[in-house]
């Protein structure tokens, strides 16, 4: 993720317009906006599986998953992002400002690249903690088989790291458990940039 350089501040009526017509997504944090950097064939081949797991599993449930072409929005602080993976269950809420972006996701989903990895672990997780629904933050390696599922009990949270292929992640939010088999499904360790 970077920086935009035309802009130091952004009004939300600005992002809103130019988002619409940039033809790539960008983040927003307090006046700021960042492009979304490309991803790697393995993050496409992780968020995928992790998407369709999700897909396949939920489906006919309250609880769905959406790709990252949907926007989340911790509207109370005017931030915007677009996770890889997210899932609502129940009636999906927008917000106003932004229709396109929901407001009530459950769980949500970072596959970690070395240039977002820092950001992904501490500002944009504490960004996403704003949100109330959200109840389990998972950020996933690529390079390596490792998983860190962070969830949230009374709104104390506490984390918990993966790093087996037979690892098996609960996830009661949303009824759902993940197998780390799932999550890497076609993954080859060497190969892949």
């Amino acid at each position: 993720m970077a920086a935009n350089p035309q802009h130091h501040h952004w009004t939300l009526e600005q992002y809103v317009e130019y988002e619409r017509h940039a033809g790539l997504r960008h983040e927003y944090i307090d006046g700021h906006i960042y492009a979304m950097t490309g991803g790697t064939i393995r993050h496409g081949i992780i968020s995928g599986n992790i998407f369709a797991t999700l897909f396949n599993g939920l489906r006919r449930g309250p609880c769905r998953p959406y790709n990252t072409d949907v926007g989340i929005s911790a509207q109370t602080r005017r931030k915007y992002f677009y996770p890889d993976v997210s899932v609502v269950c129940g009636e999906i809420e927008v917000d106003p400002a932004l229709p396109e972006r929901i407001t009530n996701p459950m769980v949500l989903f970072e596959v970690l690249s070395s240039g977002t990895e820092d950001y992904d672990k501490t500002t944009k997780f504490a960004y996403y903690k704003l949100i109330p629904s959200v109840q389990d933050y998972l950020t996933v390696e690529q390079d390596r088989p490792a998983l860190t599922h962070y969830t949230r009990q009374d709104q104390v949270w506490s984390s918990t790291e993966y790093s087996t292929m037979s690892d098996q992640i609960a996830l009661p939010s949303i009824g759902f458990t993940l197998l780390m088999t799932d999550v890497y499904l076609d993954i080859t360790w060497e190969g892949l940039l």
